[in-house]
């Protein structure tokens, strides 16, 4: 557990979009990414995915993606992209894990009942992954932040 670092956000406004599809993610980052950078946005946003309804299972291929990304206040959104408010709070981060953020996610999962851990997990706010660019092109670095609260 010593991977985890604890953290605070501050509440922020986002543009998000979202798609249900077999493979969202791409789908879903195009128009977030389009919309940053002709607002010039680009290098002041923090960006971030998140599962939507329906969610990802083992029974059906399709699933809920969306992406978001903090703006100024004023910023108009044009649709399809929409507001998403992201209401801050404290957060579990983890920075390393191997392959997919899916085992990212597994290994929070596994914390989250070990019974020593003094967090529990806070459903009244979204679980994140942060996009954090590396090199030139498509990579990201992404780490995956659980909502939490003290047990």
């Amino acid at each position: 557990m010593d991977e985890v670092k604890i953290v605070s956000m501050f509440p922020a406004r986002t543009v998000a979009y979202h798609i249900v599809d077999t493979e969202p993610e791409g789908k879903a980052l195009e128009p977030i990414l389009k919309w940053i950078t002709e607002n010039n946005l680009v290098g002041t946003m923090r960006l971030f995915g998140f599962n939507t309804e329906p969610y990802p299972s083992g029974s059906n291929s399709a699933y809920g993606f969306g992406f978001c990304a903090t703006i100024p206040e004023g910023s108009e959104i044009p649709s399809p992209l929409y507001e998403k408010r992201l209401p801050g709070g404290i957060y579990a981060v983890l920075y390393e894990y191997e392959g997919h953020p899916g085992f990212g996610w597994e290994k929070m999962g596994n914390w989250q009942n070990d019974p020593n851990w003094e967090w529990m997990y806070d459903n009244s706010r979204p679980g994140l992954e942060e996009h954090i660019p590396i090199g030139d092109k498509d990579g990201y670095f992404i780490p995956i932040l659980l909502p939490v609260k003290k047990k």
